[in-house]
Formats: C-alpha cells, sequence, structure tokens
C-alpha cells in the first residue's frame, strides 16, 4: 500500500491531446526519434489470402470494385474477410505509443525491453493528475481526474478524498513490470517537446504496473481507470 504521506507539490497536471498517457525514460521520447503515426491493421479475403488495399482503411463505408461493390463493413459483417495486424514498434517513439494503446487487448502496454509504458486515456483529451509517493517508492496516474474539471492544482482535502479513493480501487489487471534507471517523463506522447510532459524523479528499480478501478460502475463502463506503479525491487 502506498504512503498517505502526500504533500502539495506531489500532485501535478498535465495535458493530454492525442488520447494516450506514456511513461518513458526522460529525453526518450524526443522530437528527433518521434514520428507519425502508422496503421498496422491489414484485411485479408479469406478465400484467396490477397490483402484489402489499404486506402480503404479510411472508409469502411467505400465500395471496393476488386471485390465486386462491397465494402470494407459489408466483407466484415459477412465473415469474408480477417483481421492480421503488422508487426509492432517496439521503440520509444509516438508510433510504438500508439501501437500498444491500438493493437495491445488491454489498450496499454509494457514496450522497450519493459522500460516504456503506453496506456489510452479514460476520457480522451483533457487534463489528467500524476500522484506521486512521498518516499518515491511509486506513483499514480490519475486518468479520472479528468471528470472533475479541475485543471489546475487541486486543493490539499481534494487530493485526500483522491487518495482514499485511489486506496480503495479494485486492482484488474497487472500489466507487468517497468524497469526504471533514472528519472521519468508521463504525459502525451504526441508532444515533441519533453517540457510539455511532466518530469518525475524517482527511485531507481522495477515498478510493478497495475490497472485499478475506482468503482464497480466505472469496470461496467470498461472505461474509467487509474495507473499504479509501485516499486518492488530496487
Amino acid at each position: 500500500m502506498m504512503s498517505k504521506s502526500f504533500f502539495r507539490s506531489n500532485y501535478q497536471t498535465f495535458t493530454v491531446d492525442s488520447g494516450q498517457v506514456s511513461i518513458t525514460p526522460k529525453g526518450s521520447l524526443s522530437s528527433s526519434s518521434n514520428v507519425g503515426f502508422v496503421d498496422k491493421r491489414q484485411y485479408l479475403l479469406k478465400d484467396t489470402g490477397q490483402p484489402i488495399d489499404e486506402k480503404y482503411l479510411s472508409n469502411f463505408a467505400a465500395p471496393i470494385p476488386e471485390v465486386g461493390g462491397a465494402s470494407l463493413n459489408e466483407l466484415i459483417q459477412k465473415n469474408l474477410v480477417e483481421l492480421k495486424v503488422k508487426e509492432l514498434c517496439d521503440q520509444i517513439t509516438y508510433e510504438g505509443c500508439c501501437d500498444q494503446t491500438l493493437y495491445n487487448d488491454n489498450s496499454c502496454g509494457l514496450f522497450s525491453s519493459n522500460e516504456a509504458f503506453c496506456t489510452s486515456t479514460a476520457f480522451g483529451d483533457g487534463v489528467y493528475g500524476l500522484f506521486v509517493d512521498s518516499d518515491q517508492e511509486g506513483f499514480v496516474v490519475d486518468l479520472c481526474s479528468y471528470f472533475l474539471g479541475d485543471i489546475g492544482l487541486a486543493e490539499p482535502e481534494d487530493l485526500l478524498d483522491m487518495l482514499e479513493w485511489i486506496e480503495k480501487s479494485h486492482v484488474v489487471d497487472e500489466i507487468g513490470t517497468l524497469k526504471v534507471s533514472g528519472a521519468l517523463e508521463i504525459g502525451d506522447p504526441v508532444y515533441s517537446d519533453s517540457e510539455e510532459r511532466v518530469c518525475l524523479n524517482v527511485k531507481p528499480g522495477e515498478y510493478k504496473i497495475e490497472i485499478l478501478w475506482p468503482s464497480e460502475d466505472a469496470m461496467r463502463e470498461d472505461r474509467q481507470y487509474i495507473v499504479r506503479a509501485r516499486r518492488v525491487k530496487g
């Protein structure tokens, strides 16, 4: 269990514009290595194995002359195509982050030898919160804070309520272990400048990544969740 000895400076907020949040080593997600989104989906005709032209992935309702004018939507409904996902990017880039949020069954995942993590957000774009344990043994990325409508630092009494909420949350998934060797950056991977993400100094070691749901209603909605990282090995 994480300590409740938090201070106002232990809570920070960051803005999300691409509907996802990454946890990466400081300076690794630089503009020089950042690349655009790459669609990894590939639809193959079941009877011939031929791929559907990728241009139709931007409009699933468009007629495809090569298959008699049927749309991709119609082919999917008739179970005539098979979806395959191309090899995912394992580098700490925007592409690598998108691959985890779009093609991972959990909409999140560890990559780059477990040195990076990316997750989709609960409410898409908006402002989210980051809590840091006072003894630097863990932290929580609160993907529900946008629901509170708070774009500034929360008041101390609100923080205490949020911490109690986190402690009572249900652990649904244990994603794996994040390897931390130095300072981390947390925020939207779409940004090219590291200054637009939150820099976090925690103790080096291995941190267990858990997905928490704050309530039964949130679990049913399958959207509102919290990411908690706790140090398990140094």
